[in-house]
């Protein structure tokens, strides 16, 4: 029938059919009515019955793609028949098709059926024991031993994958205590069986989250250069292992940074946000940072809801108290100051600093402590006059955060900071100010406060898309990895896992965080609020995202702070890599010439040999492992990665300018030819090592080598198995459009200046003169 058809053409009649994984492309439609899009073996499927046909679509995130069908009329909303899973961590997750089918868990059986109500039914299942294998590569040894278990009938082949079905209307007794796994292309992710029957989640797929930016300028390098950058080379590199992975940020619409920003220019904070907001997503997509979700707070309901049903459930257990306190107030503002509407220094290390925290050395700050404070809108003195506000005691909260500092990996920065705040004793956190700017307090006696924006992110993370269902994707990956700066550290480290396990003491905390010192211009911080920046839309106009890309991740200030100047960046990328690479490229393109040619005339043997030598792809599997443990978040590192790409390159380069004696020789020239492959290989391990960092270029050289399939679906750690058997002429303009060196332009610098942001309509923008000279 073909291998992207149904297989088992016999149950196409009982309605009860079982779809094949293809691993490539799949072709026009078939008469069974399945509509196919293109193919990640790495990625699930879920097969929706709608009006007795079978459609087979994609499903990247459940969460969307359960909205979608309910927006289209093709699914009912969850119902209560669910419930049971839902307390399990699956609600919003299973929706109810037509015609109408309950899924239900088994538990005497442990194990999830389905059970059918009239109309038709289908089902496909399939199932893992202890973790062994991946469930859609399953052995076929740790099929057998789910089968001497008594967990399902023979096992069927699906394309290249090993799966086992099990009937619907069945129930599949254990003969063991230990837990099994079992995925169904309608959950969108995998079950997990306990030996009590309770239906849990799937441990091993990973949440990324980027700290929200603020929307009160453009992104700048070094936004980019921080936890952006990062998270989304990390997700990049998770996925082309083969694994399932959501990265989440947004944009923090609701700081107070955004409202002082729209009244030094005249213009209200929802327009301010609007408007930085649209930009800060449109340079992240120049930039090629891709993220699955990104909240909008201004619009999504659901973020206020839960926002608020976090901050009330903590208020009526006893973890938010009120409190009176003195607080900063401007009488020539008539406003309290508080954020980013006081400055002041610092009282733990003298640094300049605005309230509730200190950039300088991360820790919080209650504003009324602060030296000489001053109001940043009319640079006034402020007096302080006493305010009742809303705080969260941490000290309660103290083993807890213990434990999770001992059990989460982080940065030697972030613990000794974390740690030295404990040790001082954890401070009693405000969580409401009283303004007009963000999320209305849901308690009747603080109707004019607003929700701190910090606190307002720990539920954000959890409301992540602006509907419900994320809330349960948070809690069902259980390796959450936080990217943020380190000025942001106090907050992921010691308030949100407050926050969230006050909220619920199931939820999943983060397992990693990765963190970046600052990254400096001129020996000054990067700073929005300043104007002391290089606007990243800017930057973009002359230079492509891959380069910048490229020097971001070799200079990011992993462990300590660096600093950007035009002229490092030319040295690096247009004086060192690319020059570099472009070389070995172009002259890898003339050899495989002459080898293509040497082959249209070679023996058979020739033909039939290896594709490339063990040796080498021992050499280049240990090197690809190194940069695997580059991209790990064990080992973090874009630098390293690039480090062990280029020592690929200088190898192979200095092999293939060796080989080139070999094909004047008739009796050398097979082994010429060898050597050629083995250059190509280190060639596609090249784009296979630099898609995470520079995803065009290396989707591009995996073009202009002939590779099969995409970069990011590639195989990791196996070139070879991606190579055409052939030789042929690789394209040398395709190479100098890609690695061909930029000569430098003049030095560019952003002057430190006052706000200029001027706004006549809502489509006319202009800024006065502030960037480069």
């Amino acid at each position: 029938m073909g291998r992207h058809q149904l297989v088992n053409r016999r149950r196409c009649r009982n309605r009860r059919l079982i779809a094949r994984w293809p691993l490539r492309r799949p072709g026009p439609r078939t008469s069974h009515d399945v509509r196919r899009r293109s193919i990640d073996r790495h990625r699930p499927y879920r097969a929706v019955c709608v009006q007795q046909r079978l459609r087979v679509v994609r499903s990247l995130r459940a969460t969307w793609h359960c909205g979608r069908l309910a927006g289209r009329g093709l699914a009912h909303a969850p119902s209560s028949s669910i419930a049971e899973l839902g307390r399990h961590g699956h609600a919003g997750r299973l929706v109810k098709f037509k015609p109408r089918w309950i899924p239900s868990g088994s538990h005497a059986g442990g194990l999830v059926e389905r059970t059918r109500r009239g109309g038709s039914d289908w089902n496909l299942f399939w199932l893992r024991c202890n973790g062994i294998g991946n469930v859609q590569m399953a052995s076929p040894r740790s099929l057998q031993r789910a089968s001497d278990r008594g967990l399902g009938e023979q096992p069927i082949a699906t394309g290249n994958c090993r799966s086992r079905r099990f009937r619907p209307t069945r129930s599949h007794q254990r003969t063991t205590s230990q837990n099994v796994v079992a995925s169904s292309c309608l959950f969108g992710s995998d079950l997990m069986i306990n030996s009590r029957g309770e239906v849990t989640m799937e441990t091993n797929a990973w949440l990324v989250t980027a700290t929200p930016p603020t929307p009160n300028g453009d992104l700048h390098l070094g936004h980019l250069c921080g936890p952006y950058l990062a998270a989304d080379i990390f997700s990049r590199h998770l996925r082309q292992t083969g694994e399932d992975v959501i990265a989440i940020t947004g944009i923090d619409d609701h700081q107070s940074y955004t409202d002082a920003r729209g009244i030094r220019d005249g213009k209200t904070a929802e327009e301010t946000a609007q408007w930085f907001g649209n930009r800060i997503v449109d340079a992240w997509t120049k930039a090629h940072v891709n993220f699955d979700v990104v909240t909008r707070p201004n619009h999504a309901p659901h973020h206020r809801w839960l926002t608020q049903k976090v901050f009330h459930k903590l208020f009526e257990q006893g973890d938010i108290v009120a409190r009176l306190k003195p607080l900063p107030y401007c009488a020539s503002c008539d406003r309290w100051a508080y954020e980013a509407y006081v400055s002041g220094e610092c009282p733990h290390c003298g640094a300049r600093s605005c309230g509730n925290a200190c950039e300088a050395c991360g820790r919080p700050n209650d504003c009324a402590d602060l030296k000489n404070q001053r109001c940043t809108i009319c640079l006034s003195e402020c007096e302080t006059r006493p305010c009742e506000r809303l705080y969260m005691p941490l000290a309660r909260h103290a083993e807890t955060l213990r434990q999770f500092l001992r059990s989460t990996r982080m940065s030697g920065h972030l613990r000794a900071l974390s740690e030295s705040i404990i040790a001082a004793g954890l401070p009693e956190i405000a969580v409401s100010h009283p303004g007009d700017w963000g999320i209305d307090v849901p308690i009747d006696k603080f109707k004019d406060h607003r929700i701190y924006v910090w606190f307002e992110m720990a539920a954000g993370y959890l409301a992540a898309g602006g509907n419900e269902h994320m809330e349960g994707a948070w809690r069902t990956r259980q390796r959450v990895v936080q990217f943020l700066g380190i000025d942001n550290g106090y907050f992921h480290s010691l308030l949100f896992p407050a926050v969230m396990r006050a909220f619920d003491a199931h939820i999943p905390l983060p397992t990693a965080f990765v963190t970046n010192e600052f990254y400096r211009l001129d020996g000054l911080k990067f700073s929005t609020s300043r104007r002391h920046a290089i606007w990243l839309s800017e930057a973009l106009e002359n230079t492509p995202a891959d380069h910048l890309r490229l020097y971001l991740s070799w200079d990011r200030p992993t462990v300590s702070q660096t600093n950007f100047r035009w002229d490092d960046f030319y040295a690096c990328v247009h004086g060192e890599l690319l020059p570099r690479w472009y070389g070995w490229l172009t002259a890898l393109a003339r050899r495989s010439e002459t080898a293509a040619s040497v082959m249209q005339c070679a023996k058979e043997s020739l033909a039939c040999s290896p594709a490339i030598s063990t040796s080498y792809r021992e050499w280049i599997g240990n090197t690809l492992k190194r940069v695997h443990e580059a991209y790990s978040v064990e080992r973090f590192s874009p630098r390293t990665a690039l480090q062990q790409l280029d020592l690929i390159v200088q190898a192979a380069a200095e092999a293939g300018r060796d080989s080139e004696h070999l094909a004047a020789h008739s009796s050398l020239q097979g082994t010429f030819v060898r050597e050629v492959r083995d250059e190509l290989a280190a060639a596609v391990a090249l784009a296979m090592g630099l898609y995470p960092i520079a995803p065009v270029m290396a989707e591009q050289l995996w073009g202009i080598l002939g590779c099969f399939g995409r970069v990011e679906d590639a195989y990791w750690g196996c070139p070879g198995a991606h190579m055409p058997r052939n030789v042929t002429k690789l394209d040398v303009d395709g190479i100098g459009s890609l690695f061909a060196p930029i000569a430098p332009t003049a030095s560019r610098r952003v002057v430190m200046n006052e706000p200029t942001y001027y706004r006549s309509t809502d489509t006319a923008i202009r800024e006065k003169a502030h960037g480069a000279i």
